[in-house]
């Protein structure tokens, strides 16, 4: 799996790669600062401006950071080994091996940092722990006729809410005959699921 990257980024990841455009000392600050940018959220980009005024090509060494940066987090949100992303470089990007290794020892460092950061950020369902129902009977009586009328009770209990919320309970009602299409449409999720990851 490698990651899936745009024109724009992939031409900022090349020209980062390039020695030409992006010095050995350049490189190295922008991949400093890339790393301080992504694992503190406090962090200001002001050491960015002092890497690319201090090059001939500030306006490369900008976009050759940006690139940098999706790369970091699409890597990690892939969870990608250091192996496939060195030869993604490599062959993608085409990156020395030595700006490749530079690379992978920084994505190494601050993997699980941007993974933590990408988890706070993104939407998780809750998961359903628990499940309790009751079939209700509604009798409805006047002098001319009685009607009886039966309903479904169900009540999920979740976990795993994003933090700073409550785990709650989701409640509803319905009939049985819509009890029964649930099921049946879960069932079939179910079969679709089980039959794309058998494929």
């Amino acid at each position: 799996m490698e990651p899936k990257l745009s024109t724009e980024i992939m031409t900022g990841l090349k020209r980062m790669g390039n020695s030409t455009l992006v010095s050995d000392e350049v490189f190295v600050k922008s991949l400093q600062c890339g790393m301080t940018t992504i694992t503190q959220p406090d962090f200001t980009s002001a050491n960015l401006s002092s890497i690319s005024s201090g090059s001939s090509k500030g306006d490369v060494v900008k976009e050759a950071h940006c690139a940098l940066l999706s790369l970091f987090v699409e890597s990690a949100r892939l969870d990608l080994t250091l192996d496939s992303l060195t030869v993604f470089l490599e062959t993608k990007a085409n990156w020395p091996q030595t700006r490749c290794k530079m690379l992978a020892d920084a994505y190494a460092a601050c993997v699980s940092k941007v993974q933590a950061c990408l988890s706070n950020i993104s939407v998780h369902p809750p998961h359903i722990v628990d499940v309790q129902w009751s079939l209700n009977h509604n009798t409805k009586s006047s002098s001319n006729k009685q009607t009886t009328s039966s309903f479904v009770s169900v009540q999920f209990e979740t976990e795993g809410l994003p933090e700073g919320q409550e785990d709650k309970l989701v409640k509803f009602e319905c009939t049985l005959a819509e009890l029964q299409d649930m099921v049946s449409k879960l069932k079939e999720a179910l079969r679709q699921v089980e039959h794309i990851a058998h494929i």
